[in-house]
């Protein structure tokens, strides 16, 4: 419940609207179980992202195109996630951003290679001019995990292993945790003064 209540209240905060937090937290409650992913984890990088500057209405598909990557890495979707976050605050690729998702072995180069129609190299050079701009990685990314792509829907395969399945089950009891607390929430009890209430026992 308390965790419920956090989720709230910081996504309210964020988007400045409680009509439009609890939208948020349904949709990724809906999102996380065609994920591999728990809902607090799923919950946790879209406030990651939101703070990074990308737009709530492109938080679930950023997710979708993030997770499908780590997913088939086996790599922190976190990590992934802080990554391309920073490209989007600064509105580039640098070197250090790409030098990090090298290390996780997103395969980034060789998607803005094939989208742009450049070699490596040529590549290469443009991020040190400031030309990879983040349209362009927003654009690798999509492309990576659209239809046709090499990372495509892998979340939703890795959601029907017995792994994902246990973490979809986890979600499922956290969902019907928080529907009930928000339920008693509602419920306005009419105060009853504790002597009274003692002496009806007697």
């Amino acid at each position: 419940p308390a965790v419920t209540e956090q989720a709230e209240v910081a996504f309210t905060t964020m988007l400045w609207s409680g009509e439009e937090a609890t939208k948020m937290l349904k949709d990724l409650t809906n999102f996380a179980k065609k994920t591999p992913f728990e809902l607090t984890w799923i919950r946790d990088n879209a406030k990651q992202l939101l703070w990074m500057w990308i737009e709530a209405e492109k938080i679930i598909p950023t997710l979708k195109s993030l997770g499908d990557v780590s997913a088939w890495l086996s790599i922190d979707l976190s990590r992934v996630a802080l990554n391309y976050g920073q490209v989007r605050s600064q509105g580039k690729l640098t070197w250090r951003e790409l030098r990090d998702f090298m290390i996780q072995w997103v395969p980034l180069l060789d998607e803005l290679s094939k989208n742009l129609g450049k070699t490596t190299t040529e590549i290469q050079d443009m991020i040190s001019k400031g030309l990879i701009t983040f349209p362009m990685v927003e654009e690798a990314f999509k492309t990576m995990t659209s239809e046709g792509g090499r990372f495509a829907d892998l979340m939703d395969k890795q959601s029907k292993t017995y792994q994902g399945m246990v973490s979809n089950l986890h979600d499922s009891f956290t969902s019907i945790k928080e529907s009930i607390w928000r339920a008693i929430l509602s419920i306005r009890f009419p105060l009853i003064p504790l002597n009274f209430f003692l002496s009806s026992l007697i």
